[in-house]
């Protein structure tokens, strides 16, 4: 048997390492030059050293001298990092026409309290090209949670992913070894912490380390006023959803995709600006504390008697607390002190939200 190419599967794993899911006590989480990301992170590696496809008997299938790797990140920390694989490639092969049929994934978990990861690939499937007995036959490898090798992350410079995997390649190689070594080359300083003290949403007790669209509606009337008490305006309806694109970590995040008032004391109001909001969890409980970032929505107001129009504006503002529920409807209820502008420079916005989507929602670590 001679060498098969490495199906880039080792620089795969990088690209899933990030932040946010279902946390645990010693979550993983990706950072770069020694800061934790609870974001998206593009990966590439490339091969350094020709990559090794033979049997666990020593017989050498197939070899690769180039192999490139990519992708970002959808699960920033949890138990593991994950994200699926976007590109692979691979040249320079003993036997040519390496096919990948599937990509898969990659995840990676934190070793002890290093700066180590395991590399797991699931869902991958390549066919290499083997040397047996003197003829050349195609086998198929795949992987289902599949340990790869080890990231050694590094504070700066480029962190590297070394391979000893034993791979499921079909009849023909039921029991094949995979070898090499692959370069990060973006981002530099890549490595893995740990994230401590996170934040995630659950659904019906079940923690949720993927994204959770969610939607409000007003329950009572919304009132915008003066802090001294003056009353400025009131809604009796209103409605807010989203969709969470951070899924653990301090807090859970996500931009607004829908905002709206209506019923006013005062209508025409507008919102310029949806922005995002996050949820950060209220110590061992499943309440959360809302804040909200971004938002820029201009308020018709009556001042001495006149209406005029504000515009408010948050920037990690506090909004109010969401009491979380193992069944039924969350409530947000808003006690907020808003930006408004010269009109009204500190503003007080209380009302109460239904959670009317998904049921059961709540805030876990």
């Amino acid at each position: 048997m001679k060498r098969a190419q490495v199906p880039a599967l080792a620089g795969l794993a990088i690209a899933l390492m990030s932040l946010a899911g279902a946390s645990t006590a010693s979550a993983t989480a990706l950072e770069v030059k020694q800061a934790a990301k609870n974001e998206p992170v593009t990966i590439s590696a490339s091969l350094a050293s020709s990559s090794t496809l033979e049997s666990t008997s020593g017989v050498i299938s197939n070899t690769c001298s180039t192999s490139t790797v990519g992708g970002t990140t959808s699960v920033f920390s949890g138990t593991t990092v994950s994200g699926p694989v976007s590109t692979l490639s691979f040249g320079g092969c003993l036997h040519e026409k390496v096919v990948v049929s599937k990509m898969g994934s990659l995840s990676v978990e934190r070793i002890g309290a290093t700066t180590n990861g395991t590399v797991r690939s699931s869902g991958a499937e390549v066919t290499v090209p083997v040397t047996i007995f003197g003829s050349v036959v195609t086998t198929t490898c795949t992987t289902s949670e599949t340990d790869l090798g080890t990231l050694a992350g590094v504070a700066s410079g480029n962190a590297t992913i070394t391979l000893s995997a034993i791979l499921d390649c079909g009849g023909v190689l039921p029991s094949a070894k995979w070898t090499g070594t692959y370069t990060v080359t973006s981002p530099e300083g890549l490595g893995v912490t740990s994230a401590t003290g996170s934040t995630t949403l659950e659904v019906k007790q079940a923690a949720k380390n993927e994204p959770v669209t969610i939607s409000a509606s007003l329950a009572s009337s919304s009132t915008l006023e003066s802090t001294s008490g003056v009353i400025s305006n009131t809604c009796s309806t209103s409605t807010v959803g989203g969709t969470t694109s951070v899924f653990s970590g301090t807090t859970v995040s996500g931009p607004v995709s829908t905002l709206s008032f209506g019923g006013c004391l005062h209508e025409k109001v507008v919102v310029s600006k949806m922005g995002s909001l996050s949820v950060e969890r209220i110590g061992a409980t499943t309440n959360g504390t809302v804040r909200s970032s971004g938002a820029e929505v201009t308020v018709p107001v009556t001042i001495f008697g006149s209406v005029v129009t504000t515009t408010c504006t948050t920037s990690e503002t506090d909004l109010g607390t969401l009491a979380g529920v193992a069944s039924g409807n969350a409530t947000i209820t808003l006690s907020a002190i808003l930006d408004c502008g010269g009109v009204l420079p500190s503003a007080k916005w209380t009302g109460t939200y239904t959670v009317t989507s998904p049921e059961g929602l709540g805030v876990t670590t």
